[in-house]
């Protein structure tokens, strides 16, 4: 017995089998087979396996732009849909546009007739049937020049001194204070101390201060009018620089009649002056006071006694001061409430 034998039994027949096995690889149908099968196992492979990304074609850049446009104005538009609908706000108004004119509905109902209203509007207003019905208020008529530098005086300082002038004849011909209560205190702290120091009086129908007076129980009926101009010039002195401004104003004061008034149907007193105001801008000491170099006028449909006083009243029946005769060319109707009258006309009072 060989022990050795067992061994090589089983050596060899494990050689004879691998060398079986790899005969058969090298078969021509065999290689055919494992060939058919690799490519079967290779297709089911591509199918499993994600198809490979393709390449992106790159967009045109005009049309590239264009998108991205669209897409703002899109949000544009929708954050104003939702922010700020369109309509919601009204139009813009207008600065300084003139108030509507408001028209009366004739198809409405009244409780009178369209004459009785009328007339009754007439009646109401003084002015109404005189050339100073379509005038200006006081406050608002008395228009003075655009101010602008003259000579040495800068366009601040004129505007000062036309203020200055302004708020002069507003107070000696409509305030309330001097008018009817004779508070004439208030225009003596307005003139320049030197013309107060003259000879000249501070009380009468020749005051220095030129106050507009109303006689003892007569009052407004309506606001005073007045219709007119005011000029200015630059003008120096040796020692100081001027301001002149030069009034040709009409002022018609409406009054409610008293007992012994003649009542003609015209219950309107005029005052046609014309002042010059010389106002001193660059003095410090002067500046926000006038002096009053010179002052003439006229007066219509006003009692003549009261005139020498210094007061304007309607005329009385029994006026002591009218002239039998008017003296000179008279002016009348219209004439009188015309800026370009001359002062110098006729009277009716003695």
């Amino acid at each position: 017995m060989n022990p050795g034998g067992v061994s090589m039994n089983r050596a060899g027949a494990r050689v004879d089998e691998d060398d079986r096995i790899l005969s058969e690889l090298h078969d021509p149908e065999w290689a055919k087979r494992v060939a058919a099968i690799e490519k079967e196992f290779r297709k089911a492979e591509r199918k499993r396996s994600p198809a490979p990304l393709a390449r992106p074609t790159r967009t045109p850049r005009r049309f590239r732009a264009a998108y991205i446009w669209t897409v703002v104005v899109i949000g544009v538009l929708a954050y104003a849909a939702i922010a700020k609908p369109w309509g919601v706000q009204g139009r813009i108004p207008v600065a300084n546009q003139p108030d509507p004119i408001v028209t009366v509905d004739q198809a409405a109902p009244t409780t009178s007739s369209p004459t009785t209203a009328a007339q009754t509007a007439v009646d109401e207003d003084p002015f109404a049937g005189s050339p100073a019905a379509l005038w200006p208020t006081a406050d608002k008529g008395v228009i003075m020049p655009t101010a602008t530098a003259v000579g040495p005086l800068s366009a601040a300082q004129v505007r000062h001194s036309l203020d200055v002038a302004h708020r002069y004849l507003l107070t000696a011909r409509t305030d309330p204070r001097v008018l009817t209560a004779h508070q004439t205190g208030l225009l003596r702290s307005m003139i320049v101390p030197a013309e107060l120091a003259t000879s000249a009086p501070v009380t009468g129908p020749n005051s220095v201060l030129r106050p507009t007076l109303l006689a003892p129980g007569f009052k407004l009926a309506a606001p005073i009018r007045v219709n007119g101009t005011v000029a200015a010039k630059y003008a120096s002195s040796s020692t100081r620089r001027v301001l002149v401004v030069t009034t040709n104003l009409v002022w018609a004061y409406a009054l409610v009649p008293q007992a012994d008034s003649l009542t003609t149907g015209d219950d309107i007193v005029v005052l046609h002056e014309k002042m010059t105001l010389d106002l001193y801008p660059s003095d410090p000491t002067w500046k926000d006071k006038v002096w009053i170099t010179d002052a003439d006028w006229y007066t219509a449909n006003i009692d003549c006694a009261y005139v020498k006083q210094g007061l304007l009243a309607l005329p009385r029946i029994d006026d002591p001061s009218r002239a039998p005769r008017p003296s000179g060319v008279v002016p009348t109707g219209s004439q009188v409430f015309d800026p370009k009258t001359p002062l110098d006309m006729g009277g009716s009072c003695l």
